[in-house]
């Protein structure tokens, strides 16, 4: 993450919430594209 963060001149606090988002964006499809709408990803953990 250091590396990643200093090549792009950004924080690695900055650095990492780029990519948790970017993760959460990621899942967020997956979970559309196999199940539908995810709007709320908690209602799949209930099936």
């Amino acid at each position: 993450m250091t590396d990643i963060a200093d090549r792009l001149n950004v924080s690695k606090a900055t650095c990492s919430d780029v990519l948790h988002r970017a993760e959460g964006s990621i899942v967020s499809w997956f979970v559309d594209e196999q199940f539908g709408t995810a709007s709320d990803p908690r209602s799949y953990l209930e099936r």
